[in-house]
């Protein structure tokens, strides 16, 4: 791990080390070969990588993908200390939550900026999908209440002529009986 982001070129030393720490790299871990490392920290090598690399914007596509919550937690400090620009497409909320200061929201087949967090943004605005899927739900929900009324209906006539014909052969064994103690 140390040789692929010290491979960036012009690092300290304890940059190198300090960016480790941040992204969960301690002790012998810095040492594994980059082949042995799961999806999670192959992820957090390339970030990294990245955040070393002298830049002023940094673009993430899905960065919580493949990282378990310590990982995130961890991700999400070092892109909170970054000093240049997150250009972050991301279903995480939380993560969202945190870092967006501006959005370029897709939606509805429009594209609109928004000078606003994403906690802002959900309590002022939201997601228009969100309201059509709560009647979406709701009728859903009509659906399958009418559904599993019509079910429990039919399992109870089920009940009720199973009942019927376990009566009928009771009487026909009652019949019998009188017919051979009548003799």
């Amino acid at each position: 791990i140390l040789e692929e982001i010290f491979s960036v070129g012009n690092v300290s030393e304890q940059e190198v080390r300090n960016i480790c720490g941040s992204l969960l790299f301690s002790g012998e871990t810095v040492k594994k070969q980059i082949k042995n490392l799961s999806g999670g920290e192959k992820s957090r090598v390339c970030l990294a990588k990245a955040m070393l690399t002298p830049c002023h914007i940094l673009m993430l596509d899905e960065p919580t993908n493949h990282l378990d919550m310590e990982s995130c937690f961890a991700l999400l400090e070092c892109l909170q200390n970054f000093a240049g620009t997150l250009v972050i497409v991301s279903h995480d909320e939380y993560f969202l939550s945190e870092l967006a200061t501006r959005l370029v929201v897709f939606e509805n087949g429009k594209i609109a900026v928004k000078d606003k967090t994403y906690t802002e943004f959900l309590a002022q605005e939201g997601w228009t999908f969100e309201d059509n899927l709560e009647k979406k739900t709701e009728k859903i929900s009509d659906h399958k209440q009418a559904f599993l009324e019509k079910k429990e209906k039919e399992k109870r006539i089920r009940q009720l002529q199973t009942e019927q014909k376990n009566c009928e052969k009771r009487i026909e064994q009652i019949g019998k009986e009188q017919e051979k103690n009548a003799f």
